[in-house]
């Protein structure tokens, strides 16, 4: 039974390691109807069109729907499906220029937020109910944030100089209460993008870390950045389905997955991609996020300091 077991899995992980095949190409000729050339195979040398591009109909029409949303010639359902079973191994694929029937990074990112936003609005994300609940939770922050400002404030001290720093305090408390609103109304209807930045982050220092990789050495930042956009497509594509599966049970649409869970898909991808044995793969996933919360604490240190220094000019 073991032995069994052991076979099974070594199947598995030798079809996760084999590069994706490419469709034979045929020897019958064709005349390109884009340039006119006259060659054999399955695209034109010249301009690379289809050989087999057929009269517009309305089988043809709804094609091209569906290659405007990746579930046709360039496969988003087979991006998708190898970013949750190969990650590693595909986004290496894609790196490596295995790219004709991938659907490219960003596009994906696109269409997996438009889908996020889609069920997200249906099950009632943007309701009043739900924003009111999302903006209660975040009032506790800038609650907190104002408050900084407010401990300075002196009630009792109406010299004039008090009065033009308590009016100047107040100038400042509206500015950061205007911005931190704009930040949140942002951050609540842009979800994708916020996440997108937070990945950009991670593959600054995935690019550090994982540079003397031993399948992938020497990656630059361009490739760190195009593997963590995949990697924010598989993180979408799990919390769609976090919705889907919570939406019957849950008032409002989850759109976060436990903590633990994005941690064990970073080990399960950088695995995958860079090489490292799992040990030391988890050694580098934790000590990558642990940078990346340093980094988020740093921003927002810098941030409260900087507003008490102005409470303390203010107030003095």
């Amino acid at each position: 039974m073991l032995n069994k077991l052991k076979h099974k899995v070594k199947q598995i992980v030798d079809w996760q390691k084999r590069p994706i095949s490419v469709p034979p190409n045929t020897r019958s000729e064709a005349v390109c109807r884009n340039c006119g050339d006259s060659f054999q195979g399955n695209f034109c040398p010249r301009c690379g069109q289809s050989a087999n591009t057929p009269r517009l109909g309305s089988k043809s029409a709804f094609k091209i729907f569906l290659d405007t949303w990746g579930l046709g010639t360039h496969g988003l359902l087979r991006t998708v499906g190898y970013l949750l079973t190969r990650p590693g191994y595909m986004i290496g694929d894609y790196i490596d220029g295995r790219r004709q029937l991938y659907f490219p990074p960003f596009k994906s990112l696109f269409v997996v937020g438009t889908i996020f936003a889609i069920i997200y609005a249906l099950g009632g994300g943007f309701s009043d109910e739900a924003i009111q609940s999302y903006e209660t939770k975040a009032d506790l922050l800038e609650k907190s944030i104002l408050s900084t400002y407010e401990d300075f404030d002196d009630p009792d001290d109406n010299t004039e100089s008090a009065n033009r720093a308590k009016s100047r305090m107040h100038d400042d408390i509206d500015f950061i209460q205007h911005y931190l609103t704009l930040y949140r109304n942002w951050e609540q209807n842009n979800r994708s993008s916020d996440q997108l930045i937070i990945y950009v982050v991670y593959a600054l220092i995935a690019w550090r870390i994982f540079r003397k990789s031993p399948r992938r050495p020497g990656m630059n930042l361009s490739e760190n950045i195009i593997a963590h956009v995949y990697i924010c497509v598989q993180m979408g594509v799990l919390v769609i389905f976090t919705m889907l599966l919570c939406m019957p049970f849950s008032k409002f649409p989850v759109t976060h997955i436990p903590g633990y869970l994005t941690t064990l898909f970073f080990i399960y991808d950088y695995k995958q991609l860079y090489g490292y044995s799992l040990w030391k793969t988890i050694l580098k996933t934790v000590w990558m996020q642990l940078l990346v919360l340093a980094f988020t604490i740093l921003i927002f240190s810098i941030f409260i300091i900087s507003l008490v220094v102005r409470a303390v000019v203010a107030g003095g």
